[in-house]
């Protein structure tokens, strides 16, 4: 199935997200995906096997909202565009970056991080810019070289100052209830997820793969 087809067999199988048929969205959506291959990196791959399973003992809740709990850290609720551009390995990087600022320094520090920076500056070592990139590349870029300030492009400009060098960067382990943990102890985590042919129709609502998809 393709095109307004597929979009009518997502609408009538689809409980949990909204479809919507247009062409320029599809497409455009196409061009903005992480390639797999990104996700298959050598470097990737490494952050996740250093990831130790810990054992968790306490009890995991139905659900959980950090914007709830983290009041004071107006990032969390804060929705960048990445637009026309396959930039969301820097974009989620500088959102996740952004609000554990916030919530390891008790909300006093309310900095916004660029993603533009990452984007811009981080070079081959972060992947091809707009064309994708490497999510843990923009952390180890961040950690070696710091990042500037700066959120939409009205806000205040880029405001590079020496900084602390971050401590270190770390991946998580590749189990559910150990990333939950991390989130509400520590905060948003970045992370990537396949995404099927249904995706290109995506709206509105809570993506999940549809019946008998294939993957993109």
């Amino acid at each position: 199935l393709t095109g307004k087809a597929l979009v009518d067999y997502v609408k009538e199988h689809q409980p949990f997200f909204k479809a919507e048929y247009s062409p320029d969205v599809i497409e455009q959506r196409k061009r903005t995906l992480m390639k797999m291959e990104l996700l298959e990196h050598p470097m990737q791959k490494e952050i996740v096997a250093k990831a130790k399973k810990l054992v968790i003992n306490e009890d995991i809740p139905e659900s959980f909202d950090a914007r709830e709990k983290w009041k004071d850290c107006p990032s969390i609720r804060y929705i960048r565009d990445q637009s026309n551009c396959g930039s969301c390995w820097a974009v989620s990087a500088a959102e996740t970056m952004s609000d554990r600022l916030c919530i390891h320094s008790n909300g006093t520090r309310k900095t916004m991080i660029s993603d533009t920076d990452m984007l811009s500056c981080c070079g081959f070592a972060c992947g091809f810019g707009c064309e994708g990139g490497l999510a843990i590349g923009a952390w180890f870029y961040a950690q070696d070289f710091g990042v500037c300030s700066g959120g939409r492009y009205e806000e205040e400009v880029c405001a590079w100052e020496c900084m602390v060098e971050a401590k270190k960067v770390y991946g998580l382990y590749k189990d559910e209830d150990i990333i939950r943990m991390d989130i509400m102890k520590k905060g948003p985590v970045q992370t990537a997820f396949e995404v099927f042919e249904d995706f290109y129709s995506y709206k509105k609502g809570v993506y999940v793969e549809s019946p008998n998809m294939g993957i993109w």
